[in-house]
């Protein structure tokens, strides 16, 4: 009689399955080089840039990037790109228009204006004056103003550009060519059917009563 092989129990490795976790977004790589607070740069400010083959340029900000340490000045580091025409005729074989559009820059390479002398100046702080706080100039112990926003709703706003030539005439478009439709409403159609079905039903009725009377 042959032994039999006795075979060790073998370990069972119990494998945890999570479930799976949407991805967070990654962070910015670029760190903020000042707080929110103590930015002297704001958006719609006018700028002239201060280094670079660009230097003396003027612009407005139309956009600041804290994080990124970057403001996008109107006009100035343009770079050509290609986006799709919202007038094209075919929506699977849209047509592409060219255009200029600024790149940012690092905020160190703009300016304000200063207001008493029309130049730029890089000596600006926060200081407090008349109660309020306010960008102050060192040289000339000028105020520089905030920038006025615009009315909410037209910051974005785009000029539409149309193709053709608008020929409609103003009494053509404003004339009213609505005309309503006549009463009809399910309930009516039943009760119009339910009249259909009995007056069918009462035909033999009639027949035989008109039948009856001429015997």
């Amino acid at each position: 009689m042959t032994p039999h092989a006795i075979v060790a129990p073998s370990r069972c490795l119990h494998v945890v399955c999570r479930r799976s976790r949407p991805r967070r977004p990654r962070p910015s790589r670029s760190k903020p080089e000042l707080p929110l607070h103590q930015w002297l740069i704001k958006k719609h400010d006018f700028v002239e840039v201060n280094q670079g083959p660009e230097e003396g340029k003027r612009g407005k900000v139309i956009d600041r990037q804290w994080r990124e340490n970057t403001v996008t000045v109107e006009g100035v580091q343009l770079k050509l790109s290609e986006s799709i025409d919202p007038d094209s005729a075919s929506m699977y074989s849209p047509s592409f228009v060219t255009k200029e559009e600024p790149q940012p820059l690092h905020f160190s390479l703009v300016s304000l204006i200063d207001p008493a002398t029309d130049a730029r100046c890089d000596d600006i702080e926060w200081r407090w004056k008349d109660g309020r706080k306010a960008r102050v100039s060192h040289a000339t112990d000028a105020v520089v103003p905030l920038p006025k926003r615009p009315p909410f709703g037209q910051e974005e706003s785009i000029p539409i550009q149309y193709a053709e030539t608008l020929v409609t005439r103003r009494d053509d478009v404003l004339a009213v060519t609505y005309v309503p439709l006549p009463e009809y409403s399910m309930h009516r159609a039943k009760q119009l059917e339910a009249s259909n079905a009995a007056g069918i039903a009462n035909e033999p009725r009639e027949a035989d009563a008109r039948v009856a009377d001429s015997k």
